[in-house]
């Protein structure tokens, strides 16, 4: 019952630590903005892809793509409230950051895993009678 709320859960916490670290300039320290928000997309997109490769292995192609568009919503709800950390809160910036880069953020993490387990899971060896 609560294993989807907790997988969602997992991944959102993650992989908004991750953007958040870019965001910050914990990671990197740059005097490049742009540079540093490629790296912090390329770094979405290849956790994202790999986690789901890894869920990819261990469930079908059709339980991989609702934790995964799930997870896209979230992160990149989060995304448009904690990019504005340190630098004082605007409602008004924070409801265009949604309107405008949800679908955008939900797509670059959504569709990786996504397209990542299905692969996975469809090129994976059959597993033995008996064995979940």
């Amino acid at each position: 019952m609560l294993r989807l709320p907790a997988q969602v859960l997992v991944r959102s916490v993650a992989l908004t630590a991750v953007s958040l670290a870019f965001q910050q300039g914990w990671v990197t320290a740059s005097d490049d903005p742009v540079g540093q928000g490629l790296t912090a997309l390329a770094a979405l997109v290849a956790i994202a892809a790999a986690w789901g490769a890894v869920d990819g292995w261990r469930h079908t192609a059709s339980a991989v793509v609702v934790p995964w568009l799930l997870t896209g919503v979230v992160v990149a709800g989060a995304s448009s409230f904690t990019v504005q950390l340190g630098h004082g809160f605007d409602l008004a910036i924070a409801l265009s950051d949604l309107a405008t880069g949800l679908p955008f953020l939900t797509g670059l993490v959504a569709v990786p895993g996504i397209t990542a387990g299905a692969v996975v899971s469809l090129v994976r060896p059959p597993r033995p009678a008996g064995v979940s």
